[in-house]
């Protein structure tokens, strides 16, 4: 995809999750150094469970630090790092700015839910609106993902989707 092509593009900084992500990394490496210099050797045990978990949190703390939004020519790109959902405009039935509650959810993440009675799948974060895109020919009847400009994005994507 050409940058010529982009019709809309946003992303947002999920600085939280970063920093708390980061956080439980250096306790849980400054555990592992701890446990790694006491004499007991169930502490090794310890420090090696830490040491592994660490890198995974460090992980996250990257994957999830921003999530972007693409509005373009031939659909709709949103995702994290290396999760991103592609929707083209004939799969697009519709969207509109959601009035749910995140915790209807289940949270903040990357979430899938039963929401009336059919599944919805979700890239949330904290601090921003979300859209609602219907969708046709997939497991999840709705894709659900944080925007700062929802009203934007659901008029944006209802123009494009009728031109297409």
């Amino acid at each position: 995809m050409d940058e010529s092509g982009i019709l809309y593009k946003e992303t947002i900084h999920w600085t939280e999750i970063t920093i708390i992500l980061g956080i439980l990394s250096v306790i849980f490496i400054m555990l592992a150094y701890f446990f790694f210099t006491e004499p007991v050797e169930e502490g090794v045990v310890a420090g090696i469970v830490f040491l592994c978990v660490a890198p995974i949190f460090a992980f996250l703390a990257l994957f999830f630090r921003k999530l972007d939004i693409i509005v373009h020519g031939q659909g709709l790109t949103v995702g994290w790092l290396y999760r991103k959902k592609e929707f083209s405009w004939d799969e697009i039935e519709g969207a509109r700015k959601d009035d749910r509650s995140s915790l209807r959810y289940g949270g903040y993440g990357i979430r899938a839910a039963v929401v009336n009675g059919h599944w919805v799948f979700v890239y949330n974060v904290i601090r921003a609106d979300r859209v609602v895109l219907t969708i046709k020919d997939r497991k999840y009847k709705e894709f659900i993902f944080s925007t700062k400009k929802p009203d934007e994005v659901a008029m944006i994507i209802n123009k494009w989707r009728q031109n297409a």
